[in-house]
């Protein structure tokens, strides 16, 4: 079983890239730009739910941000309906209300109910002025910000339909991304346990029912991050980015950028917050979310959470070896990775490979550069790949074993 469904995840996977490849060569590439490894580095970003980075096109038509948003949902679909379902394996759930097929039909639910709920709140949130006052670019924008933040994909576009320096100050939009952000990294298990009307109403009844150990993870994970690294950005940037902002406004920008250093790779103050936010992109999302690849080291840096529950937990078991897994699988290919980025120089400094090498794995960032070699750019992809899978590959190795 762990065999088929780490191989349809592939063959599924490897499907979407090939598409998105296909209609960025066919419609795209005159605008942007860039050669075969450049628009492949733009279609596996976009397969992977990664933000690229470093992309100028002459004219950014509604058809691309529409067919963009298409390969985002169908890839964030793929990717939680199949972590749902690992979820599902891993914790002996494996009756007829726990087939793939129920998985699909639970993360197309909850995905967009989320959505459609994050995108009202952000249309009535928007003001027209910073959408170059165009409600068109209004509506798109509603849309791509609900769709990638709670997907964890990157915002790589927004800024054509924003205006970056008036939303640095469009507070009640920073809100709605990071609610989306914050939903998106829980993943389809925890949000299905935490406000589903049938199990609210069976704990309602039965107070004594406790929640999943992963659930705790991810909320308890989730909320320690973003307040500690919100009042850090606070005590770092007061004196700095975040100078002419009161607290409340501090907060709020603090909040946001954590969001996008956890999962969607977006920035609103670049160049600041610079080593924080390389910690909380290797802390992550929560597991089983589509916080993306590694980032979910979340849950094995959270074991602690469970050290004083029972022993004898097989959740906490399975997590236990589910995170021996994940970390032998990132010391191993990561370490793989930036070795031969070191030994060949692929990039113009090292640097990189503690830092954007790490933030492509991560599925974070993905900078796709118009003058790049193509042998960076395969590279890139490589590493971008090997970040999607790197949670993919260990929930099926550990189910393997169990």
């Amino acid at each position: 079983m762990a065999k088929k469904l780490l191989f349809g995840f592939f063959i599924l996977y490897s499907g979407l890239i090939a598409i998105a490849l296909i209609l960025n060569l066919v419609f795209f590439q005159e605008q942007f730009a860039l050669p075969f490894t450049g628009m492949l580095s733009v279609s596996v970003a976009q397969a992977s739910l990664t933000g690229f980075k470093d992309v100028s096109m002459a004219d950014i038509s509604a058809f691309y941000h529409f067919s963009s948003l298409l390969i985002t949902q169908i890839a964030g679909i793929l990717v939680l309906t199949w972590l749902l379902k690992c979820y599902w394996q891993l914790t002996g759930k494996n009756g007829p209300d726990y087939t793939l097929g129920s998985a699909l039909l639970l993360t197309f639910k909850v995905s967009l109910l989320a959505e459609f709920g994050l995108a009202l709140f952000f249309f009535y949130a928007i003001p027209v002025e910073i959408a170059h006052a165009d409600y068109a670019n209004k509506i798109l924008a509603a849309i791509t910000l609900a769709v990638n933040s709670f997907n964890h994909a990157g915002l790589p576009l927004i800024d054509s339909l924003l205006d970056p320096v008036a939303l640095q100050r469009s507070y009640v939009v920073q809100i709605g991304v990071i609610g989306g952000s914050v939903l998106g990294g829980l993943g389809i298990f925890v949000l299905d346990e935490l406000l589903s009307p049938k199990k609210l109403r069976l704990r309602l009844h039965h107070p004594e029912i406790d929640w999943s150990g992963i659930t705790k993870l991810s909320v308890y994970g989730s909320a320690v991050l973003l307040l500690s690294f919100t009042g850090l950005f606070y005590l770092q940037e007061s004196n700095s980015s975040a100078k002419d902002m009161n607290i409340v406004e501090s907060v709020i920008a603090g909040a946001f950028e954590i969001s996008g250093s956890r999962g969607f790779g977006y920035s609103l103050f670049q160049g600041s917050f610079g080593y924080l936010q390389g910690i909380a992109s290797f802390l992550g999302a929560g597991a089983f979310s589509a916080g993306g690849g590694s980032t979910l080291l979340l849950f094995v840096f959270a074991f602690g959470l469970f050290k004083s529950g029972n022993k004898d937990s097989s959740e906490q078991n399975m997590l236990a070896r589910l995170g021996k897994n994940v970390l032998l699988y990132v010391l191993v290919v990561f370490g793989t990775l930036s070795l031969i980025a070191v030994a060949f120089n692929s990039f113009s400094n090292y640097r990189i490979v503690l830092d954007d090498l790490w933030l492509i794995f991560s599925t974070n960032r993905h900078p796709v550069a118009e003058n790049s070699n193509g042998y960076t750019d395969v590279l890139k992809c490589t590493a971008n790949i090997a970040g999607r899978l790197s949670f993919i590959v260990p929930c099926h190795l550990t189910m393997s074993k169990v």
